[in-house]
Order: structure tokens, then sequence, then C-alpha cells
């Protein structure tokens, strides 16, 4: 418990810090854009749109820090899951290449809606997509699949699912525990523990499973 204190007085710190810098290095992409003259290449338009699209993402990010500080609620709205998911993708892809990973997305038909925080649910999408990429060194293949949920009527399910070794039943008690970290990929320990705060602040339920 003080270690989760601990963290959350210095999340917010961070947050602090770093959101003056992202504001600049935003408002100095949209100055540039709004001033390159004629004639440039459109790959620096791109790259451009890219500094501005990314910098706002951090900010949407540093907010949802300072939220996850002080427990504040989020503000959510209904969305289509599959352009959420389809967006939290774009964060993973180059370490999807480098992996040599292969990611699909399955989504019934209508495309189901949620009401959401369209950036926790992508953190959520991010974090649970770089671990199934991380269980095996190379070649992972990892599904996510999105569909009203069969156990309750109303309610979406998301699935994340991939081809790698399994967890043993051992560690995988323990899985959403903060800082736990087990294996070769240690990282905070923190990255699932976040995932299943987001899921209970939805309302909602996150299981395992693993052969």
């Amino acid at each position: 418990a003080r270690r989760l204190a601990s963290l959350g007085t210095l999340t917010a710190g961070i947050a602090h810090e770093i959101n003056n810098p992202i504001q600049a290095a935003w408002a100095s992409a949209q100055a540039a854009l709004n001033h390159i003259p004629e004639g440039t290449s459109e790959e620096l338009q791109k790259c451009l749109q890219n500094v501005c699209r990314s910098t706002q993402r951090c900010g949407d990010i540093v907010d949802h820090m300072l939220q996850f500080a002080r427990s504040a609620p989020s503000q959510r709205v209904l969305r289509p899951l599959n352009v959420v998911v389809e967006h939290a993708l774009v964060f993973v892809r180059d370490f999807a290449t480098k992996q040599n990973a292969t990611i699909r997305i399955e989504c019934s038909d209508p495309i189901p809606e949620a009401v959401i925080n369209a950036v926790e649910i992508e953190q959520l999408v991010i974090n649970l997509v770089r671990n199934a990429i991380q269980s095996i060194d190379s070649g992972v293949t990892v599904t996510i699949a999105v569909e009203p949920s069969p156990e309750n009527p109303g309610h979406v399910r998301l699935t994340v699912d991939d081809n790698g070794p399994g967890i043993n039943e051992t560690v995988a008690d323990h899985v959403f525990d903060p800082f736990f970290t087990e294996g070769e990929h240690r990282g905070t320990g923190l990255g699932l523990t976040i995932v299943h705060e987001i899921v209970q602040e939805h309302s909602g339920m996150i299981r395992l499973e693993s052969v």
C-alpha cells in the first residue's frame, strides 16, 4: 500500500513536469504545419501531423496518469470498440514488426459499442498485446476479438489471445498483483495491475485462461 501511495505521488509529479514540454512540442508542430510553404513535401506534412497526434496522445496519457494518482473517475462516452482497438494497435505496430509478430482483429457484426474512456481502453489493449508479443521471442500470433458478451447481455467481451507457451498456475494467481514480474522480459510489474484497475473502473471483469 505504501509503495502504491508513493507511486501515486511520483506519478502526479512526473505528469505535471512533462505536461509543459508536451504542450510546447504540440504547439510548435501545429505552428509549423500552419506556416509551411506551398510545395512542401507530403512526407514532411505527414511527419508534422504525426507529431501533433502523438503529442496529443501524450497529453491524454498525462491526464490519465493524474486521474490514476488522484483515483478520480474518468469521463466515458459510447464508442465502437473496434475503432479504439485499431487506434491502440498503431502504438504497438513497430514493436510487433521488430518481434516478427502477427496481430489480427476479429469483430462481430454489428460492431459492438460500449460506454468507455477511450484512452484507458487503448492503454489496456496496448499492455495486453505487448505482453502477448513478449510471450515468445519471435513469431507470435495475437488475435483480438470484440463481440457481445455471451454471459452478460448488454455487455461487450474483448479477448486477447496468443499462441505463446502459457503460464503456470502459481504465476497465473499473481499476474495482476502490483509489482509482480516474472520471466525473461522483466518490467515494472504494473502493466497488468493497471489493466485490472481500468477494467474495474469500467465495472467489468477480467479473466486469464492459460493452457
